[in-house]
């Protein structure tokens, strides 16, 4: 069995995606590992790139967009590694050492289910969430070593393969957006931590772009919220989320 299953997800990022798995390939040392790639259905011959220029990462081409969620766990059927290590197609790992350190925290930690976190340079911290009743989530920034927080992105999170399966996965309820609160929740209800530190943090491309404010997306955003809020919350959170919207 190989240590790490790298997996990214990738739809029409071509660019970046080259991009992440150039870092990959050149930066990400200190365990035996593979890299996995999703893609969904492309149009702009990101598939094509990945399978000539990089010859070593296993290449998963689907036919339709099937979201987010569903192409993680198909990812997760094929992993070979004992961790599964979630990229965005647009994180960079500025450090050649940052996998073993996450490797490190869940080695010396059983109760540690998932290590990862959004590196921001300056001021150098990490960020994670907290995750409110309502399914709101607020950012947690660790400055130090690392701490406890509810969920982290799919941009940098490294779970035990014994959590995805417990957990069953990413729910593909959700085709995109809060699914990796989702199952962060879920691994933490089964009995681990989700924990984040400087050490162990990947930056992320798009960190800085302001979230899209069209119809569209606002509205995946709400029904996500609602979803959680009703798959996990209490029946009087429900009362609270209603009268806050």
């Amino acid at each position: 069995m190989l240590d790490v299953s790298i997996i990214v997800v990738s739809w029409n990022t071509r660019p970046i995606l080259l991009q992440c798995l150039q870092a990959v390939r050149e930066r990400v040392h200190g365990a035996s590992h593979e890299v996995i790639v999703v893609d969904n259905a492309s149009s702009d011959s990101s598939a094509e790139a990945v399978a000539e220029r990089f010859p070593e990462v296993r290449l998963v081409r689907n036919t339709g967009n099937v979201g987010a969620s569903r192409a993680r766990n198909q990812a997760l059927v094929l992993a070979k590694g004992e961790y599964a290590w979630f990229l965005d197609n647009d994180s960079v790992c500025p450090d050649p050492a940052v996998l073993g350190r996450m490797l490190a925290v869940l080695d010396a930690d059983p109760g540690i289910g998932c290590v990862g976190g959004e590196l921001f340079p300056d001021p150098l911290r990490v960020r994670g969430y907290t995750v409110a009743p309502t399914g709101d989530a607020e950012a947690v920034w660790a400055n130090g070593a690392g701490t406890a927080c509810d969920s982290l992105d799919t941009l940098n999170l490294l779970a035990r393969w014994e959590c995805g399966e417990r957990v069953g996965g990413f729910d593909p309820g959700y085709f995109y957006l809060a699914e990796d609160k989702d199952f962060c929740h879920r691994v933490r209800r089964a009995g681990w931590r989700i924990w984040m530190g400087v050490p162990t943090g990947v930056l992320h491309l798009r960190s800085s772009e302001q979230r899209p404010n069209e119809l569209g997306y606002r509205t995946l955003l709400h029904r996500n919220r609602v979803r959680f809020v009703c798959l996990h919350a209490r029946p009087r959170d429900l009362v609270t989320l209603a009268a806050k919207d």
